[in-house]
């Protein structure tokens, strides 16, 4: 006998209320003898089509490859993989997240929610008086990666633009 480990299998579906794009993704235990654990596999849909545009399969803790209906294989994500979109901190620019908000994670690792909690409403303060600045100027803020479709703020890199791959 190996050591136990607590398992979970199933489908869910994760829809997207905006857009409508839905995907089925299946979880698959391991079976008894032999097999792999944490496989997936799933459809991305498009609402109103019943053909997926893209199918998922492999590990949820490894490597999950889509295929477009029209197209090649790739590697949709890698879980293990170091992201290539994340630059050290010290490259990084005075906004970029990792760097900005490097106290209020390191605080959370020691427990400190206090020490945390006084770094968040630091930041959160300096964004609001930046805000209130730029307004009292006139000068209008363009963030780097959303835009305004004039009611809601729109990732510029959406599935929408990807699915074309």
């Amino acid at each position: 006998m190996t050591t136990p480990w607590f398992e979970l299998g199933g489908k869910v579906e994760v829809k997207c209320e905006k857009t409508g794009y839905y995907a089925e993704i299946e979880f698959f235990t391991k079976p008894f003898l032999g097999g792999k654990p944490h496989k997936i596999s799933g459809n991305i849909f498009k609402e109103g089509l019943k053909k997926p545009f893209v199918t998922l399969k492999g590990e949820w803790n490894n490597i999950i490859f889509a295929k477009p209906l029209k197209g090649k294989e790739y590697t949709f994500t890698d879980v293990k993989a170091k992201p290539e979109e994340c630059e050290p901190i010290a490259k990084q620019g005075p906004r970029e997240s990792r760097k900005l908000w490097r106290h209020v994670t390191c605080a959370l690792f020691r427990n400190q929610i206090d020490t945390a909690n006084a770094a968040r409403m630091w930041i959160e303060k300096r964004q609001r008086d930046e805000a209130k600045r730029r307004q009292e100027i006139g000068k209008e803020y363009y963030p780097k990666f959303f835009e305004n479709d004039g009611i809601n703020w729109i990732y510029k890199y959406s599935l929408e633009k990807r699915k074309e791959l």
